[in-house]
């Protein structure tokens, strides 16, 4: 299918015939990933196990290395044509919200000096600046972004890496699966 990804494409290939990804440290591999689960949405694979295996690598790859999704993996992930309630979408978003907590819910400003204060604003300025870019044209990833944002995000789960998947906290290795119950078990229990 020529709109996609020839990476994502030949990632494929490797699941399908060695039931593994390989371990690649780098924003273009993780971008790849991205694509792949996308493809894997596209072709409507039956089982989760793929995507959930995705899934994962792009948590413990972005996690260990610091990456965020790229503004042009973010586009691609809220696409128009791609269901609004995947769970790719939800792990990009919240990564995008946890960023923006990190960085900016967390400063003291309000006793600082001018020129913190102003250096501050300024910072936020360009960060919002870019969101804003980023969902001009793109109202159900505004709508998820606010969501997360202000309506479900809590003090206790602000510090919460969505890119973190462990056994120590409720729901963190599967968070973002597809299986969700139902009598299917995680392709990590199958083993």
């Amino acid at each position: 299918m020529p709109e996609d990804d020839p990476i994502a494409f030949s990632l494929f290939i490797e699941w399908v015939y060695n039931g593994a990804l390989p371990n690649v440290q780098s924003q273009g591999y993780v971008d790849s990933l991205y694509d792949l689960y996308i493809f894997a949405e596209k072709i409507c694979m039956n089982s989760s196990d793929m995507k959930d295996y995705i899934m994962d690598k792009i948590q413990d790859v972005s996690r260990s290395h610091n990456l965020l999704p790229t503004p042009a993996t973010v586009r691609k992930v809220y696409h128009k044509d791609r269901s609004e309630d995947s769970n790719l979408n939800l792990f990009c978003v919240q990564v995008l919200v946890f960023d923006l907590t990190m960085k900016w819910g967390n400063r003291e400003v309000v006793g600082a000096d001018w020129m913190r204060r102003k250096s501050f604003m300024d910072n936020l300025k360009q960060e919002l600046g870019g969101l804003l870019e980023l969902c001009k044209d793109n109202e159900t990833l505004f709508n998820h972004f606010v969501w997360e944002l202000y309506f479900k995000n809590n003090p206790e789960e602000a510090a919460v890496d969505p890119r973190r998947r462990d056994d120590s906290r409720p729901n963190s290795r599967c968070r973002f699966h597809g299986y969700h119950g139902n009598g299917n078990v995680c392709y990590q229990d199958k083993k």
